[in-house]
């Protein structure tokens, strides 16, 4: 058992997970975290008298972001308790059930990030609240907004409704915004869970759009008069929403029999999840069972087990990304893992493979994180595992490097062809290295830094021709591998420098596939800046942030002479991302200087002004109107001389008002007035009188 010393550290480092968990940015897998807490409460049973009250037994974990409004929860949002297996499983339901209650709900217990939706006496939704500390979350409405799954207005009038739920990446949604990401050669989403989480908790709203994340109401908090919680399942369903498949069973036995029946179907749902919940079925009995702190009695959870296999390490590919990060890549022999078919896995970097001692033949016990994607996390001969990894890497403790002890495992090396990190660069022989931070510490990633290197300058390249950014049309992988081979292009400025007559000395190129080659090429020099600045390559600028920084800055000329502190300040852009767009800048300056002297998408879109009826007017759009669409609205004010707004302020001139407009927008606006703030709400009718 630990001691007192160990015990604090335990709590801290729990909480760190937890919040690390609720951010998408998970840095432990489930069963370490398990692992670790059961040592939390062993010793907390065993030394009631010391137990501390920012454990996170005693309380839920804060987990919520800076930079959201906090709102108190009007019923504190708990977690729930475990019961760890079917035996324990059997004992509270039977428990229950000999204290009378017979009837009791089984459900999936859906893995995402939970939320609270408020809906007004109108029936309109007017917030929705991450879980945070339990107590208080934050308020990320109008992330909830983009979410097409919840209803914006229910049936439910004349008092304050609250709907419980959970955010989620349905498997195939997330799968396609993986192979978009692959497309751009960015760093791919670890799992739905993480991704959900880490979606919620952005400042931008059109982030949640783009990867159509979901939701799956759970229950009612308030706002019913149902005595039943699977009436309340009904009523949810009734109104629209999505709930997770749900059975009432009368004795223990038929609960068993239930949640092993619901365990085999986790692999089909679209949906990642945990485990299962079940419930007292009758709500009026909640209060008198109670529960702690941080979790009601009515109620537990029995959470699956990961499922793994075992199979043959065939071999380890190395993958090479566009930043020249070098992974290692693990080809077995196929098994079925979650009802799919698994022949390539992750390994996560040359550390882990080096940690579990792998080599060509051995055997490996492999699994989905997060039921995605494959990783492999014991060679079975060695004994040592991925857990073990991340609990050492979080205590910071030397890694044992298998080769080592590979006596001691009765494991004869002769013979044996042990994977390790490969030393050179493959496709242009530089020495590889761990990468660094801005501060110099090392990273775990290991990386070419050449800025030469072929296979950087091609991945740079089909990013910078891609739908995303520059799309370029007329030139594919297969043409940037063939300019490259055949020294036409070093990197993405040697494209506007390539002619027809370059291009046919290619084998195979013929007449009227360069000739359109080097048409779709001249044509993207009239591009805008927002296109460019998604292909350039600057780590961690993506396609929003970049259109953000093109509408403020309008021509990159000023982006390249904005400093750090200036561009922190756009909207969308945080201290670590304007670091990075001056670090890129500043080393890539022949490629910028290239751009802005040959006139290359150095400016930002501008629409063509065709009157002034609006200049010096802002106004913003809310709701819905059946004459003109958001889109359309923005060109038109932005075409006759006026502003759009980002959102309702004293700096509004006028609000076109649409149907089904928010409540909490229409006392936005009442409350603005009553202060003498001179905004005026009109129709889109009036709209069309104030331009024509």
């Amino acid at each position: 058992m630990i001691d007192f010393f160990e015990y604090a550290d335990l709590i801290n480092k729990l909480n760190d997970w937890a919040k690390a968990y609720a951010d998408g940015n998970s840095v432990v897998s489930d069963v370490v975290y398990d692992e670790e807490y059961k040592k939390l409460k062993e010793f907390e049973l065993a030394n009631p008298d010391m137990i501390d009250k920012d454990s996170p037994t005693q309380r839920v974990t804060d987990l919520s972001t800076d930079g959201f409004k906090k709102v108190t929860h009007e019923i504190p949002m708990l977690s729930i308790a475990n019961s760890n297996g079917f035996d324990e499983l059997r004992e509270w339901t039977t428990a229950m059930y000999d204290e009378g209650y017979p009837q009791q709900s089984i459900e999936f217990k859906i893995d995402g990030l939970a939320m609270a939706l408020i809906y007004d006496a109108n029936g309109h939704l007017v917030d929705a609240i991450t879980r945070g500390d339990g107590k208080t979350g934050d308020s990320v409405y109008a992330n909830a907004l983009r979410i097409d799954d919840i209803p914006k207005t229910i049936s439910i009038t004349g008092e304050v409704t609250e709907i419980r739920g959970e955010v989620v990446w349905l498997k195939e949604d997330f799968e396609k915004y993986n192979e978009y990401l692959a497309s751009i050669d960015k760093p791919l989403m670890s799992n739905p869970r993480n991704g959900a989480a880490g979606t919620m908790k952005s400042k931008d709203p059109q982030e949640v759009s783009d990867r159509k994340l979901s939701f799956v109401a759970y229950s009612f908090v308030r706002g019913t008069n149902n005595d039943t919680h699977i009436d309340d399942l009904k009523a949810l369903e009734s109104m629209g929403f999505i709930v997770s498949e749900y059975y009432l069973c009368q004795t223990p036995d038929k609960i068993i029999a239930g949640a092993e029946y619901m365990e085999k179907k986790r692999y089909t749902l679209p949906y990642l999840i945990d485990g299962l919940v079940i419930k007292i079925n009758d709500k009026t009995k909640y209060q008198k069972l109670g529960g702690t702190s941080k979790a009601p009695k009515w109620c537990t959870a029995l959470k699956f087990a990961p499922e793994e296999k075992i199979t043959r390490l065939l071999n380890i590919e190395h993958s090479y990304g566009r930043t020249g990060a070098v992974t290692p890549v693990a080809i077995v022999e196929e098994v079925e893992l979650a009802l799919t078919k698994v022949r390539r896995a992750s390994l996560h970097n040359w550390d882990m493979v080096e940690y579990l001692g792998a080599f060509k033949g051995c055997s490996v016990k492999i699994r989905k994180a997060g039921e995605i994607i494959p990783e492999i996390v014991e060679v079975t001969e060695i004994g040592h595992t991925k857990d073990d990894y991340e609990r050492a890497s979080n205590k910071k403790i030397k890694l044992e490097h298998s080769k080592t002890t590979q006596n001691k495992f009765q494991l004869n090396s002769n013979g044996v062809v042990w994977y390790g990190r490969p030393k050179v660069c493959a496709h242009c022989g530089t020495p590889l290295q761990n990468d660094t931070n801005r501060s110099g510490e090392k990273l775990v990633a290991w990386v070419c830094p050449s800025s030469q290197c072929p296979v950087k300058q091609y991945k740079q390249v089909v990013k910078f021709v891609s739908k995303g950014a520059m799309n370029i049309m007329g030139v594919g992988e297969a043409l940037i591998e063939d300019m490259l081979e055949n020294g036409l292009i070093k990197n993405i400025t040697d494209l506007y420098r390539v002619t027809k007559e370059d291009l046919l000395k290619i084998d195979g190129i013929k007449d009227k596939s360069a000739e359109n080659s080097i048409k779709s090429i001249d044509e993207s020099r009239n591009n805008y800046l927002h296109q460019l600045l998604a292909g350039l390559g600057v780590p961690n600028l993506g396609k929003t942030a970049g259109a953000k920084l093109a509408d403020h800055w309008e021509t990159l000329q000023a982006i390249t002479n904005a400093s750090v502190r200036e561009l922190e300040l756009t909207d969308g852009v945080g201290t670590d991302l304007a670091e990075s767009i001056v670090e890129w800048f500043d080393e890539n300056k022949d490629i910028i200087q290239f751009f802005i002297d040959n006139d290359i998408a150095v400016k930002a879109k501008k629409l063509d002004k065709k009157s002034d009826k609006l200049d010096g007017k802002t106004i913003i759009m809310t709701g819905k109107s059946d004459k003109i669409g958001r889109d359309e609205f923005k060109k038109m004010v932005t075409e006759n001389g006026g502003k759009v707004a980002s959102g309702i302020s004293k700096n509004v001139d006028y609000v076109l008002m649409g149907e089904n407009a928010g409540p909490a927008k229409q006392k936005k606006i009442a409350d603005l007035q009553a202060q003498g703030v001179d905004i005026e709400v009109i129709s889109d009718s009036e709209f069309f009188d104030m331009i024509n």
